[in-house]
């Protein structure tokens, strides 16, 4: 869809081995927003910056995980479900969690931290959870990274990574 004022393309629906997406652009003719559906099925609202990197994603998983990965160059902020828990995840400059907060099993809140080699601690636990001495989260800082990585579609090769790059967003 063009701008009939300035002739500019304003909307775009476009297709890639990966997915479809439609495509919300700028002043400027720059992606700012898109919808997409990746070849499994998952769909998902992203956002870019004016710069073009993909900023914001929000979605629901082909395996059916509702999802929410805020970037910048890696994951920076997760917000899911992990390993069948609630998960708010705050990630290093790399992209691997540092801190996690959860609703535990015995519906009490955990916070964890996890060290650069990914090893938990348990920073508060309330009421509901065991103990403050049980260290180990109900997942690590692997799925949580797994977690965002499979939402960007870095480890299935089929998510919004690999479909912005086909269509040079």
């Amino acid at each position: 869809m063009t701008d009939k004022s300035t002739g500019k393309v304003r909307v775009s629906l476009t297709e890639s081995p990966n997915g479809e997406a439609l495509v919300f652009y700028d002043d400027e003719s720059k992606p700012r927003a898109a919808v997409a559906l990746n070849k499994d099925g998952a769909p998902t609202l992203a956002f870019l910056d004016a710069a073009g990197p993909l900023k914001a994603a929000f979605g629901v998983r082909s395996d059916g995980q509702p999802s929410m990965v805020m970037v910048d160059n890696n994951p920076q902020i997760v917000f899911g479900i992990v390993k069948g828990f609630p998960v708010l995840a705050i990630m290093d400059e790399q992209g691997d969690p540092r801190v996690a907060l959860t609703v535990t099993a015995e519906h009490g809140v955990a916070l964890y931290s996890f060290d650069k080699d990914g090893h938990a601690s348990n920073l508060l636990a309330t009421a509901g959870h065991a103990s403050k001495s049980e260290p180990e989260p109900p997942f690590s800082a692997k799925d949580i990274k797994e977690f965002a990585l499979v939402t960007l579609g870095g480890a299935t090769g089929a998510g919004l990574l690999e479909l912005f790059h086909y269509l040079h967003l």
